[in-house]
């Protein structure tokens, strides 16, 4: 977001460019005793900073998806995007959660000469969806 590139120990860089937010659902967290009602609330900023922030954090995953033109299988978005210990399956079902994208289930074989199938996440795309709110 500010033209940096994440180092070893972001959360100081985050820090510097918003403490408030990363403060309370960082530091904070980690100095006060903690009950439902504080994980709560830094859950719900979480969730406010990631709608807030959608485009762009989520941008190569939504590009990706309207680009394909059809619902992509879990798997699809792993082979594309390279396992890099990133968690597709996290942010592919928020953003479900949130209307932004269709979730499906797609048949797959265990293996090529499979005779049975089993059901795997696939996810769709279409930035043109009129019912999707205004990012």
């Amino acid at each position: 977001m500010h033209g940096e590139t994440p180092r070893r120990k972001v959360i100081y860089q985050a820090l510097k460019h918003n403490p408030d937010f990363f403060n309370a659902v960082f530091t904070d967290l980690l100095d006060k005793p903690k009950d439902e009602a504080v994980l709560r609330e830094a859950l719900e900023q979480v969730d406010t900073y990631l709608e807030d922030n959608l485009q762009m954090l989520f941008k190569p995953l939504l590009d990706f998806l309207e680009a394909s033109g059809e619902e992509r299988t879990i798997t699809d978005i792993y082979t594309h995007f390279g396992s890099r210990g990133l968690a597709f399956e996290l942010a592919c079902e928020w953003l479900a959660q949130k209307g932004i994208i269709e979730q499906f289930s797609a048949p797959i074989r265990l293996t090529k000469d499979s005779r049975t199938s089993v059901e795997e996440p696939a996810y769709y795309y279409d930035a043109n969806n009129p019912f999707l709110f205004d990012m």
